[in-house]
């Protein structure tokens, strides 16, 4: 069982979004990305999460192996992309996503 909230692996680019249901993430997501395999995804508890799609609703979502290292990867990179020093802790993971996002950029970040 999925234990929410999800955090989502933009590929691509490294960024992490955070959802707290499979409606929002439905609502955010394109299905043409997760066909593509875009995204890698994680659940609260470091569990591997597969995307895929499916009839009624188009999202699907499958649990599988715990990969909390794999996670706190994904997080230690999306800091490292932002520019911000953290010591990355599993338990508080969305609040640091959070706080990784906030981060506001000005003209001195550059040097």
């Amino acid at each position: 069982m999925i234990k929410y909230p999800i955090f989502l692996l933009v590929l691509d680019c490294g960024e992490i979004n955070v959802y707290s249901s499979f409606e929002e993430m439905e609502k955010h997501l394109e299905q043409i990305d997760v066909e593509n395999g875009e995204f890698a995804a994680w659940d609260s508890m470091g569990r591997a999460v597969t995307l895929g799609v499916q009839r009624p609703t188009w999202l699907e979502l499958k649990t599988g192996e715990i990969d909390m290292e794999g996670l706190v990867q994904a997080v230690r990179h999306f800091a490292d992309l932002k520019k911000v020093t953290l010591e990355v802790d599993p338990k508080g993971l969305t609040e640091m996503i959070r706080m990784i996002k906030s981060k506001k950029k000005n003209f001195w970040d550059r040097f």
